[in-house]
């Protein structure tokens, strides 16, 4: 599969000067631009090529910042529109906002609103919080009204504390509780996008503190919750089940006191090769006398190059287990080679979770 950097190549940086061009008539310089940003992509990662034609942008734009923006505005492929300066293609021009408009408050405002329908601006909006967060909550509070579901979901995703690649701003860490009663009257969005940005929001405060967001989504389960929010709420919790949180898995049904006994664990292999797959089986019985609802993690525990061991959980199953039954199990597990991961040869563990007890402990050696 060609490298998603690759999505800014000749063609599209092309695309990009001419539509500027003609917004822009004789106030952008096309070719200097082109010879500018061309001869180096393909040495350049994916932000770097966005930081490339944004610093090109600066350098060929001839006019001030609030007349520039104008032209990159019209520049933008229509709103509902799959052609032209649109998803990714206009992420170098929210660049251009993010690197040269922080002194310009209302004219990046003015773009981002417009930029955000083609392409999110969550990245963009960061250092403006930075400068000045309580003036941009200012601003996103009458965007959370908007008609467009860009735009609202732009007052979750842009704010989020652990937004990934986004700028740090030390502001949010320091009231979590602001920016849960900022997204509080998001949680009911008819958009499926947005709610989903209101959910890993949520996952984002889970990590810096449990409780607030374990309080929050509590609140919200109260009554009778429709589907969407219940949706909501699962999704917000999921890293807290994945750590075997007790009020998390609580909150969802799970028994964390359940009483399990685990059988017949075994692997199919005890070495094998980066690439191959190893069966993990075991039988898992239900020591009580009530059906429970029973929430499954395998933890592969990966050798680091250090020695030590990192940690992962893979979800397995989400079922029911009927009074003083056992039932075997088995997952097949593949180590194939991913960009994401580097697996170091020795000693791999892997273990289960279930409803956040662990069990097992099992070896085996894998080989590079």
């Amino acid at each position: 599969m060609e490298p998603f950097k690759n999505i800014f190549n000749k063609d599209s940086v092309n695309l990009i000067a001419t539509q500027i061009q003609k917004a822009a008539k004789k106030n952008f310089k096309k070719e200097p631009f082109l010879k500018a940003v061309l001869p180096r992509l393909s040495k350049l990662e994916l932000k770097d090529r966005v930081r490339l034609i944004s610093d090109e942008l600066n350098s060929s734009l001839t006019l001030s910042y609030k007349k520039n923006i104008d032209i990159l505005i019209k520049s933008l492929a229509k709103e509902g529109e799959e052609t032209g300066i649109t998803g990714f293609l206009a992420w170098p021009l929210l660049q251009y906002v993010e690197d040269y408009g922080r002194e310009d408050f209302e004219t990046s405002f003015k773009a981002m609103y417009e930029m955000t329908k083609r392409f999110s601006a969550e990245f963009a909006i960061r250092p403006f919080l930075i400068a000045d967060d309580k003036k941009v909550f200012k601003i996103l509070e009458k965007w959370k009204k908007d008609k467009n579901h860009h735009i609202r979901r732009l007052c979750s995703e842009g704010i989020r504390p652990h937004l990934p690649w986004g700028m740090k701003v030390p502001s949010i860490h320091k009231d979590l509780k602001r920016n849960i009663k900022f997204i509080e009257s998001l949680r009911n969005d008819p958009e499926e996008y947005v709610r989903r940005s209101v959910a890993n929001h949520l996952n984002d405060i889970s990590h810096l503190d449990e409780k607030l967001m374990l309080d929050t989504v509590c609140a919200w389960n109260k009554g009778k919750p429709n589907d969407d929010l219940k949706w909501l709420i699962r999704h917000s919790t999921r890293t807290l089940l994945k750590k075997g949180h007790p009020r998390a898995l609580k909150l969802h049904g799970y028994n964390p006191k359940i009483n399990l006994s685990i059988n017949k664990l075994k692997l199919s292999k005890k070495k094998i090769k980066e690439g191959d797959s190893i069966d993990f089986s075991f039988e898992v019985k239900n020591n009580s006398k009530k059906k429970e609802k029973v929430l499954m993690d395998y933890i592969i525990h990966y050798l680091k190059k250090d020695g030590s061991y990192s940690k992962k959980a893979f979800r397995f199953k989400d079922s029911y287990l009927a009074p003083n039954t056992s039932e075997p199990l088995l997952k097949t597990i593949k180590f194939k080679k991913v960009t994401t991961r580097v697996h170091y040869p020795g000693v791999h563990k892997i273990s289960l979770l279930i409803n956040g007890q662990e069990f097992g402990e099992l070896l085996f050696k894998l080989s590079v």
